[in-house]
This record gives structure tokens, C-alpha cells and sequence, in this order.
């Protein structure tokens, strides 16, 4: 069974049809969609192995799909990503997963850093104020 679809996952099947209909005129090749689905379900399908808990299922077609979107965006042509579905899924899900998390903590930083320097901005402009009217009250005090 099937378990995770294509760029229309989880969609109603009408938004699937159009989905598909908008990939092809787009000139997306339907053979190489089978075989990134194909690769979906596989990575569905060890994964499901390792893990599988009811709440691990649930995540799972989401998982997959963006795993192998990851794998789709590293492997630069067709014909690259045609030879690596070859081979085992385990190495290439593996290089996903890590991938993934690098990616997922430098956003954590960076959202971090965003707030770190929105404070700092913030806190400079409130301080300035500050010292703008103290600066005004001792200066207005002074003539």
C-alpha cells in the first residue's frame, strides 16, 4: 500500500488531478515523479521498520516527503539522482536526516541571533532616548 504520494500528498483527490495536471504542463517528466514517490515509500517504509510506533506513523508520509526533497535537491540532474536509487535507501536517508538537522539547528541560531540583535537594537534606541532627555533636562537646567 502506498503510503505516501507525490507533491499532492494528503491533498483531496481533485487537488491531486490538478496538482498533477499543473506538474506536466510545468514539463515535469511522470516517470521521474514515480521515481522520486518511489523513493518516498521506501524511506516510508524503512523508517517504519525502526520506528514503528502509532505516533511515528502518523509523521511518517510528512517525514518521507521532505526527506527525499532534500535528497532531490542535493543530487544536481536526473540522472545523478536516478543512480542514487540504486543503491541501498539506508546511506542516502541517513545523509538526509543529518542534513536536516544541521539545517534545522542553524535556523534555531539565526532566530536566536534575530533576537538577540532585535533586543540590542531596541534596548540602544530606548537607552538613547534616555540620555536624549537627560541630556535636554541638563542642558535645559544649565541655562
Amino acid at each position: 500500500m502506498n503510503q505516501v504520494g507525490g507533491a499532492g500528498a494528503g491533498m483531496p483527490p481533485r487537488q491531486n488531478q490538478m496538482r498533477d495536471v499543473a506538474d506536466r504542463a510545468a514539463g515535469v517528466d511522470p516517470n521521474f515523479m514515480v521515481l522520486r514517490n518511489n523513493i518516498r515509500q521506501k524511506m516510508f517504509e524503512y523508517i517504519e521498520r525502526k520506528q514503528p510506533s502509532a505516533i511515528w506513523r502518523r509523521r511518517l508520509p510528512d517525514l518521507a516527503r521532505r526527506l527525499e526533497e532534500i535528497l532531490f535537491r542535493e543530487y544536481p540532474n536526473k540522472r545523478e539522482y536516478y543512480n542514487m536509487t540504486k543503491g541501498p535507501i539506508e546511506r542516502h536517508l541517513q545523509f538526509a536526516m543529518k542534513l536536516s538537522s544541521v539545517r534545522n539547528r542553524q535556523r534555531q541560531q539565526n532566530r536566536q541571533l534575530s533576537r538577540q540583535h532585535w533586543t540590542f537594537v531596541v534596548g540602544c534606541q530606548h537607552g538613547s532616548t534616555e540620555r536624549q532627555h537627560g541630556y535636554l533636562a541638563a542642558r535645559g537646567s544649565s541655562q
